[in-house]
């Protein structure tokens, strides 16, 4: 059996240790960057309700979410929002289309619970 001198566990140690930055340098750190450069592309987004339509018994409230990116782009969402009868694990709010950015909705009640959304149908029931 070889016996590990001195030199050579040190040999070996470098060499574990030059694997590892290498692993390091090649797929962690450019994980962490792009984790941060999204954080920070994110933190920096505009976000504007352009636009608002309450239902007749004012229950719901259907609303545009216009969110600007900058020289990235961005995005609209549409969202409904429950103002009465929240239960405890209920979402207060649920998404229920998106776009592109500076998209226009034409967002109509049709009653209470029925909204129409680019001419799509969506009933309240089914979205909660």
């Amino acid at each position: 059996m070889k016996r590990w001198t001195k030199y050579g566990v040190i040999g070996l140690m470098s060499v574990v240790i030059v694997f590892a930055l290498h692993l390091v340098s090649k797929y962690v750190l450019p994980i962490i960057f792009g984790l941060m450069f999204g954080i920070m592309l994110s933190a920096s987004a505009e976000r504007i309700i352009t636009q608002t339509v309450l239902s007749s018994d004012g229950t719901y409230e259907a609303y545009v979410l216009s969110v600007d990116a900058g020289a990235v782009g961005g995005d609209t969402f549409v969202y409904v929002k429950k103002l009465k009868d929240i239960g405890i694990f209920q979402h207060k709010e649920k998404m229920l289309q998106s776009g592109e950015w500076g998209q226009i909705y034409e967002i109509v009640w049709q009653d209470d619970n029925t909204l129409l959304l680019d001419g799509k149908v969506y009933e309240m029931e089914d979205v909660w």
